[in-house]
């Protein structure tokens, strides 16, 4: 019986250390969501240099150095700066930035609970783990590891927003959860970002968020080749329209997304490009994106960005390219044709001149009234 109880302890020891090692690896970081690696040392953080030489620093949120994507590869972790496309990884037993490179082995780790921190694990070399050693950090053997506070760390969720461009993103009102914005499922040029009640299958509610560097963010529909655009310096445009962005120029595609303080995730929408309206923010109000008062305690202003999966929605066969004709006889070249030989040998005004009006009872002329039915979009045309 003893010895049944002590197996039975035994078993109960081993499945819970597995679990607790499971739960370390099972750490879920958001795609494209900014991390602060936080050091259990004097609470600082890391960050490097323009050499790329990685030490420990008092928390600055506005310091682009100190934030980090992290990202799963091959069940290993990545700790990626997005604005310099640089990413940590260990040069013998030091850390440094290097190349953001996913073939390279050294900028791959693991994360293993210790107490309410976390060790970082070289993949690579899992005898080791970083460690802060006066300002810098380095790798320390494993066995050093738990416990010790140089080598405890944790990952927190900067303030700033963070996306991934590959992903695909919904913006919806924090204060009305069931709005979200959308451009009225059109690729026009000039469509206003309205307010639309959820709509799976609407194009227009699906959205990529680009970031330019820490602060400006570039929005772009992820069906239509169009943008967020604040209007520029046309004090006229008080609402968010859509305009096609040219890569890398952004113009007035450029906005702020503020964050909220005291609700993580929830942000203001703000101009970037342009001083005047920069001094504003953007609101939900009757159903637009509007220009306003910058008051960050009115919650028409909070969003909130919800990723989801981009639907594999058929596009309507008006806008498939290949299509350029409907209901048309196949091409051929030009003939006219007759009756009978002497009919066409005897048309010889046609046959020295063929602009003119042929002689045949087979030829028919379309001149004339012609009536047509316009509809403002192909949804309301009469059908055949």
């Amino acid at each position: 019986m003893k010895k049944r109880h002590s197996l039975y302890c035994l078993l109960t020891l081993v499945v819970m250390l597995c679990l607790g090692t499971l739960g370390a690896n099972a750490q879920k970081y958001a795609p494209g969501v900014l991390y602060h690696i936080v050091s259990a040392v004097k609470g600082q953080v890391v960050g490097f240099d323009k050499q790329g030489n990685i030490s420990l620093e008092k928390l600055n949120a506005d310091a682009p150095n100190q934030h980090f994507t992290v990202t799963d590869l091959s069940g290993s972790w990545r700790f990626i700066n997005p604005f310099v496309n640089q990413a940590v990884r260990t040069e013998g037993n030091a850390l440094e930035m290097g190349e953001n490179n996913g073939s390279d082995e050294a900028q791959l780790w693991k994360v293993v609970a210790d107490g309410k921190f976390l060790n970082l694990i070289p993949t690579n070399r899992p005898n080791m783990a970083a460690a802060v050693q006066g300002n810098k950090l380095v790798l320390i053997n494993k066995s050093k590891a738990a416990g010790n506070k140089a080598a405890q760390f944790s990952i927190e969720q900067a303030a700033h927003s963070g996306f991934d461009a590959d992903l695909t993103y919904r913006i919806r009102s924090a204060q009305q959860p069931d709005l979200v914005l959308g451009n009225s499922d059109s690729g026009e040029n000039n469509a206003h970002i309205v307010a639309e009640k959820v709509d799976k299958m609407n194009r227009g509610q699906y959205w990529n968020v680009k970031m330019i560097d820490l602060n400006r963010r570039v929005v772009g529909n992820a069906f239509y080749t169009q943008n967020f655009d604040d209007g520029g310096g046309n004090q006229g445009i008080d609402y968010v329209l859509q305009w096609p962005a040219e890569e890398g120029v952004w113009n007035n595609a450029q906005f702020l997304f503020e964050p909220v303080a005291g609700h993580v995730g929830t942000y203001i929408i703000r101009s970037a490009g342009n001083k005047e309206k920069a001094a504003k923010m953007y609101a939900l109000k009757d159903g637009k994106l509007k220009l306003v008062a910058y008051n960050v305690k009115d919650q028409s202003a909070w969003v909130t960005f919800e990723q989801v999966e981009k639907p594999k929605i058929k596009s309507p066969y008006w806008e498939d390219e290949t299509v350029f004709a409907e209901n048309k006889e196949k091409g051929v070249a030009t003939y006219l044709p007759y009756n009978n030989e002497q009919e066409m040998l005897a048309d010889k005004d046609y046959y020295n001149t063929p602009w003119t009006t042929p002689k045949t009872a087979r030829y028919l002329s379309l001149n004339g009234t012609w009536k047509f039915h316009f509809v403002p979009e192909p949804s309301q045309r009469p059908s055949i």
